[in-house]
């Protein structure tokens, strides 16, 4: 003869699981419908800002390799983009035309460029001061463009912001 307890406890362990799974089956909806606002919100940001961003990206590379360097190619047409995509599909553009992929610069100029996409994303971003942190951002930096660099980060600490600069002398 069947023990009721125990099928009771069976049924009662059913009825929580299918409960948990369709609470998971919801929140996974929520998941996608929210990945898809993120996907026209990146878009968006993309169609707005990107030629703004370009645009600062240049003069300040520009500006810190003392016009050695006019310009950036952006073969990823986002804002949004990764240390590979930075190598794989930037392309520097020294003032005599000629183009160079990331990995074909000098770490220094690879820095350089960085340095100045983070204070392009900075100067498009935000509206009021804040504070930056910076871990040996002149490591590959000669002394010249060393110069130009904290000329740039010295006009936005007049403006307010708080600039942390961290480094090491061996």
């Amino acid at each position: 003869e069947p023990d009721e307890g125990a099928l009771e406890e069976v049924l009662s362990r059913k009825r929580e699981g299918e409960r948990k799974l369709s609470r998971l089956y919801h929140v996974g909806r929520l998941l996608r419908s929210g990945l898809e606002v993120l996907k026209d919100l990146r878009q968006e940001l993309n169609r707005a800002y990107l030629r703004e961003f370009e645009t600062r990206v240049n003069e300040f590379f520009s500006f810190i390799t003392h016009g050695e360097y006019q310009g950036v190619e952006f073969g990823a047409q986002s804002l949004f983009f990764d240390g590979e995509t930075f190598k794989r599909e930037w392309r520097a553009v020294r003032r005599d035309g000629a183009v160079f992929p990331i990995s074909e610069l000098s770490d220094g100029t690879a820095a350089q460029l960085l340095l100045s996409a983070r204070l392009a994303l900075i100067r498009l971003f935000f509206d009021r001061e804040a504070f930056l942190l910076f871990d040996e951002p002149f490591a590959y930096f000669d002394q010249q463009r060393t110069s130009k660099a904290k000329d740039i980060l010295s006009s936005l600490a007049e403006e307010g912001w708080q600039i942390i600069v961290l480094s090491a002398k061996a």
